[in-house]
């Protein structure tokens, strides 16, 4: 066993007059070193007070060194080698590692840009071709000419052949109308109703496709072709407004289609409400009593805030030229009635501060998400110097031509190519690698060799730049090295703390007779107590056969004798309950056995019949009198001594130079 030596060896590290660096040494341990960053990362967990306080300090390096002596003991008794300590450990990293796989500065130039979107809403109609996502080629060329020919109808118009004598020239012809070309030859199954009207736009209502096109097509333009999930489409930007949300009650008459005496009455019954409302009667309450939308009239009639695009039009436009609290259409009708809207109040899209949160959760669930991950792999890209080499896809996606991913055949001579394809901080990616990635990774909607090869290719270079960012990351960030090491100390902490001090303590009955009897002035009741137990009875004839059981039987059976011999399986006729009792804990105890004066305990009408047993003590007998402040107490006994061990045992090295710094 060494002996403890705390040198303090400002001789042993040789420190710049200039300011202290956090990756100084601070102390060692057994040979392993702790920077200032790692003791300061927790003494600042643990410490809420902004100010260093030199006592704080010196009594905390006092249980950091505890601290790191446990974990030394720990890591020599080779937990940190096994397969739980492994898998706890890769667990919590993983739980941490997701906050630094991004890039901030991205993310936040993407949520400003959601943002600005969010200040203004656009009003848009399209026109759509539809073609799924794994359609041929011969299907998207298709479709994608039918939609390029209505695009053209509507802004230059088709062109038309001019003879001039023997001269033939072409010209544009007259561009058409949107919603006429829209009925004609859009494939929304909607158009016939709306003629392609969509309504308004804001981020996250839409497929991110369309809200890109919305976004970024002027106001009273036609949109380049895009894309989405459904087909290929054009929009056109009918308006924009400032974003507003409008807070309305409303009062409701349901006019059924086909029916038009109940319309009739529907009218009328509107019109009477309406001359009520106008002439000052409470609105809430007349929502309550005559409103057809149970939804809302049990509110009041209340429908909360709703933006431009949530309501139907005739409602909407009714509602949104509303400006003044308590102000009142009059009836207007929908699809669904007759209505009388009333204005409560409006709001416009608040502070980026107030809704930066809200936007970034918004982002994680939606196609923006792929913005935010776009820019994170070119970052990667940068810091890692990828390249690739020109034309390297080509003859892989030749063989793939006449085969298929799952081909074995097909994956082997990709491996055999032996062609470097790409590099990542200057390793190379090799025809082998990329073998190896597609033989456990074949599942494709695609159908174009070169689009499968390319988004395989993309998948297999980002996943590999992920893995080496995510192995890195103890090296870039300072804070997650800290709390790796945090929770690589706290398993070992725990678990070797388990094995010499809480479990010992626990199950070390010799260990804790032994303490309590050698310390029992320290366990002295200032009252006293009443070991034993309160035996609940159903009628006289069992409470004479306890009274007998507990007269006969040694206290360890009463218990079981009780159960075995009154109970049924049916029916209980005996209970009881164990324990040891100061005053005021149990009142049976308090009336029958402590004798508290004025003590009032009224037995339970299923168990009328109550006795005590067991005996009134002045102090603990046993330690299990006092189990759990004995154990308590053993434990910290057991610590100190387990310390005071590794404290001998390992020789601890602190550099007071740079500590004194740190108190400062």
């Amino acid at each position: 066993m060494k002996r403890l030596s705390i040198l303090f060896a400002a001789c042993m590290l040789v420190l710049a007059a200039s300011a202290q660096s956090d990756s100084e040494v601070l102390l060692t341990i057994n040979g392993e070193p702790s920077t200032v960053d790692e003791f300061m990362y927790i003494y600042q967990k643990n410490n809420s007070e902004t100010e260093i306080d030199k006592k704080s300090l010196d009594e905390y390096l006092d249980l950091f060194i505890n601290f790191k002596l446990k974990v030394a003991a720990a890591v020599d008794a080779g937990i940190d080698t096994t397969e739980s300590f492994k898998r706890e450990l890769a667990g919590y990293r993983r739980q941490a590692t997701p906050k630094y796989m991004t890039d901030p500065q991205a993310e936040e130039r993407i949520i400003e840009l959601a943002y600005s979107r969010m200040l203004n809403d656009r009003q848009v109609s399209h026109i759509v071709v539809r073609c799924p996502e794994d359609a041929s080629t011969e299907e998207e060329n298709a479709a994608r000419e039918k939609i390029e020919r209505a695009r053209l109808r509507v802004t230059t118009g088709l062109p038309v052949i001019v003879k001039k004598g023997k001269k033939v020239t072409t010209v544009d012809g007259t561009p058409e109308d949107f919603y006429a070309v829209a009925l004609e030859m859009s494939e929304d199954p909607s158009v016939q109703l709306n003629k392609g009207k969509i309504g308004w736009v804001r981020p996250f209502r839409y497929v991110f496709p369309l809200e890109e096109a919305a976004y970024n097509t002027p106001v009273g333009q036609i949109s380049e072709v895009f894309r989405s999930p459904f087909g290929f489409h054009i929009l056109k930007v009918e308006a924009e407004l400032p974003h507003r949300e409008v807070h309305a009650a409303h009062i409701m008459k349901m006019t059924p289609r086909d029916n038009d005496s109940i319309a009739v009455i529907a009218k009328q019954q509107i019109d009477s409400l309406y001359e009520i409302a106008q002439s000052g009667a409470d609105f809430k309450q007349l929502a309550i009593n005559n409103s057809d939308d149970r939804g809302s009239s049990i509110r009041g009639g209340d429908l909360g805030f709703f933006s431009r695009g949530q309501m139907v039009s005739e409602f909407e436009d009714a509602a949104f030229a509303l400006t003044q609290a308590g102000q009142i259409t009059q009836p207007i009708q929908s699809q669904y009635g007759w209505h009388i809207i009333e204005f409560i109040e409006d709001k416009y899209t608040p502070q980026l501060s107030e809704v930066r949160e809200e936007i970034r959760r918004n982002l994680s669930r939606s196609e923006y998400q792929t913005l935010v991950d776009n820019a994170f792999i070119e970052k990667l890209k940068r810091e890692y110097n990828y390249t690739e080499q020109p034309n390297a896809l080509v003859s892989i996606y030749e063989m793939l031509e006449n085969d298929s991913l799952t081909s074995p055949a097909f994956i082997e001579q990709v491996r055999e190519l032996n062609l470097e394809l790409a590099t990542i901080d200057n390793e190379p990616i090799t025809t082998q690698a990329f073998a190896d990635y597609l033989q456990t990774n074949s599942k494709t909607n695609l159908k174009k060799a070169e689009d499968i090869i390319n988004s395989k290719f993309r998948n297999f270079t980002e996943k590999l730049l992920r893995e080496k960012e995510d192995s890195n990351l103890e090296n870039k960030y300072a804070d997650f090295n800290n709390l790796i090491k945090e929770y690589h100390d706290g398993i070992l902490l725990f678990e070797i703390s388990l094995q010499n001090v809480w479990d010992k303590a626990s199950n070390d009955t010799t260990g804790l007779r032994e303490f309590f009897e050698a310390n029992q002035q320290s366990y002295k009741w200032t009252e006293p107590r009443y070991k034993g137990m309160v035996i609940y009875c159903k009628d006289k004839t069992t409470l004479k056969a306890a009274k007998q059981i507990v007269k006969t039987a040694h206290p360890d059976s009463i218990a079981s004798y009780l159960n075995n011999r009154l109970n049924l399986d049916s029916v209980s006729y005996v209970r009881y309950e164990r324990g040891l009792w100061k005053a005021g804990d149990n009142k049976a105890v308090d009336k029958y056995a402590l004798k508290v004066k004025k003590a009032q305990f009224t037995p339970d009408e299923e168990y009328p019949y109550v006795f005590v047993t067991g005996k009134k003590m002045s102090n603990p007998a046993e330690y299990t009198d006092e189990r759990g402040k004995v154990i308590s107490d053993y434990q910290d006994y057991l610590e100190k001594q387990w310390v005071k061990e590794l404290r001998d045992k390992y020789e601890v090295v602190v550099n007071q130079e740079v500590f004194d710094k740190l108190r400062k």
